[in-house]
């Protein structure tokens, strides 16, 4: 019997590698974007995927397993309408460089239905006197819902409706690493959540306020 680690159904291009595992471990994987036992979406490339295991048995034939992910592009942060419903998102540079200084951009994003959009934060990391504000429409007039600063970690993002806008602005002076996240769309709404003290303003209707350190302890020097 073959076992490995199942594929997310949907990846985005700028997705971390995945580190594959199977058993019995003398098998080789197969496909788009696999190298050794690491599959890379940004290799891969949008699309609909298959990765397969392969192991030859005692009876000399080989016995296979397959597994399926379906890859969205991800978008820069640029002065765009963006209409989708899946995909990842970064700043300007991409996720593996500084974002630049001096920049003011606003990018807003479509689910190009009545459907809800939702952001999830993989990696996110300002320096000092750079911001991204969050807005819960079609442009920088409508309601702000978060606003980050340096030190800050994104929760889950949603927009009440089909649009949300960010507006990111870095000073001239010191840049960070930026951010990666994906989104997708939903249809039925978020009734509560858990946020902690942190950096930067976060809007929500109903929920659970934590210390900066969530559910485990808090640590030393914070002022938030």
């Amino acid at each position: 019997t073959i076992t490995f680690n199942s594929l997310p159904p949907v990846l985005n291009t700028g997705s971390t590698p995945i580190n594959l595992i199977a058993t019995p471990t003398d098998g080789t994987f197969f496909g788009n974007g696999v190298t050794g036992t690491t599959f890379n979406p940004t290799s891969a490339g949008e699309g609909d995927h298959i990765i397969s295991y392969s192991v030859l048995n005692a009876s000399g034939c080989y016995t296979n397993r397959a597994d399926t992910t379906t890859i969205y592009p991800s978008y820069p942060m640029t002065n765009t309408v963006t209409t989708a419903c899946n995909g990842g998102f970064y700043d300007a540079e991409g996720p593996n460089q500084n974002y630049s200084s001096n920049q003011s951009i606003i990018h807003t994003f479509y689910s190009g239905s009545n459907q809800r959009l939702q952001f999830n934060f993989s990696s996110f990391g300002l320096a000092q006197g750079d911001n991204l504000f969050v807005f819960d429409g079609p442009d920088t007039s409508s309601f702000l819902i978060a606003y980050y600063i340096q030190n800050a970690a994104p929760d889950i993002i949603w927009s009440k409706d089909s649009t949300l806008t960010f507006w990111f602005k870095s000073d001239g002076a010191n840049v960070g690493s930026g951010w990666n996240a994906s989104f997708t769309c939903i249809t039925n709404p978020i009734v509560a959540e858990n946020t902690a003290i942190r950096s930067g303003m976060h809007q929500i209707c109903n929920g659970v306020l934590l210390d900066p350190g969530g559910t485990g302890n808090y640590g030393y020097g914070y002022w938030q």
